[in-house]
């Protein structure tokens, strides 16, 4: 009876698989490799003999080796499943892929006749790791009625891979992500498979397809457009070799699951250095590959390997235009990462050869000569210094001092102007304080520290610059205006003009000079101390340091008095002059006594010069002009007053307008050393009046500042009372 062929018998009804071979033929004449590759797979693995025998090595079955017959009854997969928790080789914050589920071909319409699709069988990881279970064994002793009654024995499937899509962008390292579905969009959008934030790429750019042709792309109408192997395309069916395009900058290429294990292996050990090298200026250097030209007609011309990949052909679209017959349109591609340079034949007419020998897919080193048809490169491999990371280095080290220094200077200026605040209250406390204890004192017959205290309220509010607009102490009333309304009611009427009324000073004054000269010393050293602001109870140590001097001088030198009186006839009012202009008390004028007995032209160990004794780089700070060939302004009484003068306004500026002693202390001491002891008061509330007697009592300024201001003091006391210690009045 005829199993196959024929009209008669059984097999008669089972001609019709014969179509499902001439199927088989068709493809394996479209699509030979992949024929081949299956049936190469089918030997290499473990199979079954006719009538469901043991396994036995490939070719061991019946003295041949060709694979045993049947068809596979099991769904034909076309990509297999991620493992849960696998990821993508390479990440990269670009690229985020959507998953679907895994998609499967259904059983032939051979397979449905015969009932192929619903026998239970092994599960798909089975048979992926080749293993026999009892239902597979049941499976392939079943009888079926097909194929001409032939037993149905399934083959091995050989092992299946997913494809992955490589993308390179500017400026950051090629990426990979796997292509788990048989239909994935690439664009902007967050609803594509595979999402590329880049300007270049439009919100659904294109989509890769699988078919039985395998991996297709087709533009989605994209803004930018979809090159392959740099020429625009709407629909391309992909095969090995060929660079994709997205736009002008994106670059796609197809892999299967073997090649991008092979490209994520260890890069060879001759490989390219890396670029930038190491050391804190690694990064503004590069390494760059070059190719130079030895054909004849353009020997010499040099080509710069910028790009990720750069293509050669005779296409104006190239990265390298070569204009010669024997290159193709688009010849080959040259690659450029961090493992090195290589070069890839893009199926050119006359091939690429590197070193002599042809080569489809090859790693380049400095040195090689590569050729592209009968045009011969010369590989080159240079390191330096980036010009543009040298600017933008510098463009970046200059916005981030400019921030710097904007900051810095924002934080001064708070800091400043909090300092100028506290200042300012302080002063405004010491001024109300002053006033009031002046208007007491008025009241309890004591007119002289009346005008001390209100003669000192007057000079802090104009240095500090509280004063209202236009009030001077010509006009007392006006000046402590504001300062009234801090103060009770029973203080807000008080007559200011009869304080520094001349006529009432003279009669207190005749009774003041009347006391002993002990007690008149006692009383004008505490007047000349609220003058500058400090409470009247002073020490007693200080005064009896004050008395100390009143009486050397009287007693021992009364040459030197007598000099300083006869020089202070013309240059007593112009000290007078501009320290009030300065709006500071008239004792500051003594300072310049007891520096230079009051010589212009004086001259210290050191290189003081002039009646205040300042050092050159002092008096230029302050606007005088100290030059060679005897130009020195320190010498002139009007300039060097004014610029002293300055100076001691800032002091008070630093230690604050209501510290005139500390100021005064600081012309011998410096500012510094007053500073760091004022510094070490404990108690940060102490009133501004009680600040020096602190220093002097605790010993916290050297014995020779401790020494200078009650000389000072004893210096004024007798230049204002000549007559009362036996001296002659200047001018008289």
């Amino acid at each position: 009876m005829l199993r196959r062929g024929g009209g008669l018998g059984r097999g008669a009804r089972h001609h019709r698989p014969d179509r499902a071979g001439r199927r088989r033929r068709a493809r394996h004449r479209r699509h030979p490799h992949r024929v081949a590759d299956r049936l190469a797979r089918a030997r290499s693995g473990p199979r079954r003999t006719r009538r469901g025998g043991a396994a036995a090595p490939a070719g061991a079955s019946r003295g041949h080796d060709r694979p045993a017959r049947g068809r596979d009854h099991r769904p034909r997969v076309r990509h297999l499943p991620r493992r849960q928790g696998a990821e993508v080789r390479a990440g990269h914050p670009a690229a985020r892929v959507r998953r679907r589920p895994l998609h499967l071909q259904g059983p032939s319409r051979a397979h449905r006749r015969r009932g192929a699709h619903r026998a239970r069988g092994p599960g798909l990881d089975q048979w992926h790791a080749g293993q026999r279970t009892e239902g597979d064994a049941h499976h392939s002793r079943g009888r079926r009625r097909g194929a001409g009654g032939r037993d149905d024995v399934p083959l091995p499937v050989r092992g299946l891979t997913v494809a992955v899509l490589r993308i390179r962008t500017p400026g950051r390292p090629a990426w990979e992500v796997p292509l788990d579905a048989d239909e994935v969009t690439i664009g902007r959008s967050e609803d594509c498979e595979v999402v590329v934030d880049e300007d270049e790429v439009s919100r659904r750019h294109a989509v890769l397809r699988y078919g039985p042709n395998g991996w297709s792309i087709e533009d989605l109408g994209s803004r930018n457009g979809l090159f392959v192997n740099d020429e625009r395309v709407a629909r391309h069916v992909l095969e090995g070799g060929e660079t994709l395009r997205l736009g002008r900058t994106v670059q796609l290429e197809l892999l299967d699951d073997d090649e991008a294990a092979a490209s994520a292996a260890p890069p060879r050990a001759a490989a390219a250095p890396a670029a930038g090298g190491g050391g804190p200026l690694g990064f503004l250097r590069v390494t760059e590959w070059t190719l130079r030209t030895t054909h004849p007609r353009a020997r010499g011309r040099e080509f710069r390997l910028v790009a990720a990949s750069t293509t050669v052909g005779r296409d104006p679209g190239a990265g390298i235009q070569v204009e010669d017959d024997s290159i193709s349109r688009i010849h080959a591609r040259l690659d450029r990462d961090a493992a090195g340079l290589s070069v890839t034949d893009l199926k050119s007419r006359n091939g690429v050869r590197v070193n002599g020998e042809p080569v489809l897919q090859a790693p380049l080193e400095a040195g090689d000569t590569v050729e592209f048809g009968d045009v011969a490169f010369e590989v080159g491999l240079r390191h330096g210094w980036s010009r543009a990371r040298l600017v933008g280095a510098a463009v970046a080290i200059v916005a981030l001092a400019g921030v710097g220094l904007g900051v810095k200077i924002t934080s001064d200026a708070l800091a400043e102007r909090g300092r100028v605040e506290r200042m300012h209250a302080a002063a405004r406390r010491q001024v109300a304080e002053s006033v009031r204890e002046g208007i007491d004192a008025w009241r309890r017959g004591d007119h002289d520290f009346a005008r001390g205290y209100l003669g000192y309220a007057a000079d802090v509010l104009q240095l500090a610059d509280l004063a209202p607009e236009g009030a001077s102490a010509a006009r007392p009333a006006t000046l402590f205006r504001n300062v009234l309304r801090e103060l009770p009611e029973s203080y807000r009427d008080f007559d200011f003009g009869a304080v520094f009324d001349t006529t009432a000073r003279g009669l207190q004054r005749a009774a003041i000079e009347a006391l002993p000269d002990r007690e008149f010393v006692a009383h004008e050293t505490r007047r000349f101390a609220i003058e500058l602001g400090q409470a009247p109870n002073v020490p007693d140590g200080f005064v009896e340091e004050v008395w100390y001097w009143v009486d050397a001088f009287v007693q021992r030198d009364r040459g030197t008095i007598n000099l300083w009186l006869s020089r202070s006839v013309p240059l007593q009012p112009v000290l007078r002059e501009e320290l009030a202009r300065a709006h500071l008390p008239e004792i500051f004028a003594y300072v310049a006594w007891v520096e230079s007995g009051l010589n212009p032209r004086a001259v210290s160990p050191v290189g003081a010069v002039g009646l205040w004794q300042l050092m050159a780089p002092t008096a230029r700070q302050y606007g005088l002009r100290v030059e060679g060939g005897g130009l020195d302004e320190r010498t002139d009484p009007h300039r060097a007053t004014t610029a002293a003068a300055a100076y001691v306004a800032n002091l008070l500026r630093k230690f604050g307008p209501e510290q005139f002693m500390c100021a005064l202390a600081s012309y011998n001491r410096g500012e510094g050393g007053v500073w760091r002891a004022m510094e070490k008061i404990p108690d940060p509330l102490m009133p501004s009046s009680r600040k020096y007697w602190y220093l002097v009592e605790n010993r916290l300024l050297p014995v020779e500042t401790s020494k200078y201001v009650p000389k000072i003091f004893a210096v004024a006391i007798i230049a204002q009372n000549p007559e009362r210690f036996g001296f002659r009045r200047p001018g008289a």
